[in-house]
């Protein structure tokens, strides 16, 4: 029978309200019927299921939220999380408000904080709290692993809405073609980092990463360059994954990092 932890009550009820007011809100407006209407479509957004990675993140963070209050979760979320929760959790819904209503600009912005929180927090879990049970492990960092990779592709998916064309109402011109494939090939390289972070890999944020890059390939018929290159970036994630996966069942007793294996993004973190 798990222990409940009442230290430090007050953050943990507040994570709490942090979760029904932002986060929850946030998943709505995303997946709510008619959401995507009225929205610009730029020649890299993904298919609408693509953004439902957050319900994913959003069921393991109701997880969170609730292993906080036993002692199986306490220190994972107070010490590895703190308050980082609730910035996180206004940045996400700022961000999704800005998008949801076009004010584009401001909401890129808002990505750029969201995505540096994520990353500060992830690494902080990474480096300074690793997981010291599978509770934690699925509550706390995995949500974490597949948000650090989410944010990424937001970033990518914001900077083309205010600087990308509208797909609806302007053909793909040399320069959008180009920036669409760089953008998939970073997506696609970026995946195959997580792939091989550590012996042991962040498959998690790999598979994220593969995930959009199908969406992609399913949303973006025409032009046909920038549809095969999101194919050959989600086959390449694919085969990342895989390989990582057998590396690792081969030699389940190595771990740690080594730099050689660290994700591409690791540099800008």
């Amino acid at each position: 029978m798990a222990s409940v932890s009442t230290d430090r009550l007050g953050l943990k009820v507040f994570n709490v309200l942090v979760f029904l007011f932002f986060f929850s809100s946030s998943l709505y407006s995303v997946i709510a019927p008619g959401s995507e209407a009225g929205q610009k479509l730029t020649y890299l957004t993904p298919a609408p299921w693509g953004f439902y990675v957050w319900s994913l993140i959003d069921l393991l963070l109701l997880g969170t939220v609730i292993i906080q209050f036993f002692d199986v979760g306490h220190e994972a979320v107070v010490e590895g999380l703190g308050f980082n929760f609730a910035i996180i959790g206004l940045l996400n819904s700022a961000w999704v408000w800005f998008f949801h209503h076009n004010h584009h600009i401001i909401g890129f912005i808002i990505v750029i904080l969201l995505t540096l929180a994520v990353s500060a927090t992830y690494w902080k879990l990474k480096t300074q709290n690793p997981p010291k049970n599978g509770v934690s492990a699925v509550f706390v960092h995995l949500p974490f692993s597949l948000w650090h990779a989410y944010s990424i592709v937001l970033l990518l998916i914001t900077g083309a809405t205010v600087f990308g064309r509208d797909k609806a109402h302007q053909h793909a011109g040399l320069g959008s073609k180009i920036a669409a494939c760089v953008a998939i090939v970073f997506l696609a390289s970026t995946s195959v980092g997580y792939a091989f972070h550590s012996n042991q890999g962040d498959i998690a944020g790999a598979a994220v990463i593969a995930f959009e890059l199908i969406a992609i390939f399913v949303a973006q018929q025409h032009p046909r360059v920038i549809h095969w290159f999101a194919l050959g970036g989600f086959i390449v994630s694919i085969l990342a994954i895989v390989k990582a996966v057998f590396y690792t069942a081969r030699n389940p007793s190595l771990t740690g990092d080594d730099g050689e294996r660290a994700p591409l993004i690791a540099g800008s973190s």
